[in-house]
C-alpha cells in the first residue's frame, strides 16, 4: 500500500496497468500472472474502500488517485 501511495503522491495519478508493471515483479513468484493480478485488484480495492484512493473512470481505463491530501496519509 505504502509503495502505490508514493506513486500517487509523485505522479498524482495512475492507471492499473502502470500499477501492474510497479507491483508485478514485487509480488511472489509462487503465484502466476492471473493471481498477482487478483491480489493487486485486492489492493486497490481494499485501498478505495479504506478511503486511501479513489478511482476516476471504469474498467481498464480508469484512473486512480489518492483520496487524501498526501500529508493526511503520511500518519
Amino acid at each position: 500500500m505504502k509503495m502505490l501511495v508514493e506513486y500517487l503522491e509523485k505522479f498524482t495519478k495512475a492507471s492499473r496497468a502502470e500499477f501492474d508493471q510497479l507491483l508485478m515483479d514485487k509480488i511472489s513468484d509462487a503465484l502466476d500472472d492471473a493471481q498477482k493480478k487478483h491480489v493487486i485488484t485486492n489492493l486497490l480495492q481494499e485501498m478505495r474502500r479504506e478511503g486511501i484512493i479513489k478511482p476516476q473512470g471504469t474498467t481498464r481505463w480508469a484512473n486512480w488517485f489518492l483520496s487524501k491530501a498526501p500529508s493526511d496519509s503520511s500518519n
